[in-house]
C-alpha cells in the first residue's frame, strides 16, 4: 500500500493521448496510440458481471476506434484487483478476456493473483526501494539542481529506511507518504 501503483498508471494515460498529448515525443501516434481507460475499482463484492460489463464496453468502443481508423487502444484498468473474495470467483470472467485479449488490461494489487491469472499475464513486483533510489526521488522532489543530495534529505531518507524495517511501523508508512512529505517540506520552504 502506498506505492502509488493508481497514480503510476494515472500519469501514463493522462499522458498518452494521442496528437493531444503535452509532449511532444508522445504525439507520435505510431509509438505511442492514444489510450482509453475503462477503469473498475474492485471491492470484496465484485461480481464476474461488473466485470463483463467494463470488459464489453471497452471491446465496443475499440471496434468503433478501429472502424473509424484511429489510433487508440482501449485499456482496462482493474484497481485493487487483490480485493474481490475468492469464494465467488468474480475474477474467473478474466482468463476469457486474457485468453482472447480485444482490449489492453492492466490490474494492480496489493497481492499476488493466483496463479491462473499470472500465467496469462505479466506480473510486476516492486520491493523497497534502497536508500540511494530514496536520495534521487528525494532530491527531485525536494531540490532543484546540482549534484549532490543536501544533507538533511540524505539524513531524512536513512531515518525513512529505518522506520520502514521497524516491525511496528514497517506497515504504517508507504513511498507516498515519503513523497507527499518531501512535497510538503518544498512547499514550506519556498
Amino acid at each position: 500500500p502506498g506505492s502509488s501503483k493508481t497514480l503510476s498508471f494515472n500519469l501514463v494515460s493522462d499522458n498518452l493521448k494521442g496528437k493531444e498529448s503535452k509532449v511532444e515525443l508522445f504525439r507520435k501516434v505510431e509509438l505511442f496510440p492514444s489510450l482509453d481507460p475503462y477503469r473498475y475499482q474492485c471491492s470484496r463484492r465484485s461480481n464476474s458481471n461488473e466485470i463483463k460489463t467494463v470488459f464489453e464496453q471497452a471491446i465496443r468502443r475499440q471496434l468503433s476506434h478501429n472502424r473509424n481508423g484511429l489510433s487508440v487502444n482501449c485499456i482496462v484498468f482493474m484497481d485493487e484487483a487483490g480485493l474481490p473474495e475468492e469464494s465467488h470467483e468474480s475474477l474467473k470472467i478474466l482468463h476469457y478476456y486474457l485468453d482472447n485479449p480485444e482490449v489492453s488490461f492492466v490490474a494492480i494489487s496489493n497481492q499476488a493473483l493466483d496463479a491462473a491469472k499470472t500465467n496469462r499475464a505479466i506480473s510486476l513486483f516492486r520491493h523497497e526501494s534502497p536508500n540511494d533510489d530514496l536520495q534521487t526521488l528525494a532530491k527531485g522532489c525536494f531540490s532543484s539542481g546540482g549534484t549532490k543530495v543536501p544533507r538533511p534529505i540524505v539524513e531524512f531518507c536513512h531515518a525513512y529506511t529505518r522506520l520502514c524495517k521497524d516491525k511496528e511501523m514497517q506497515h504504517c508508512f508507504g513511498l507516498r507518504d515519503f513523497i507527499h512529505f518531501l512535497s510538503y517540506l518544498r512547499r514550506r520552504s519556498t
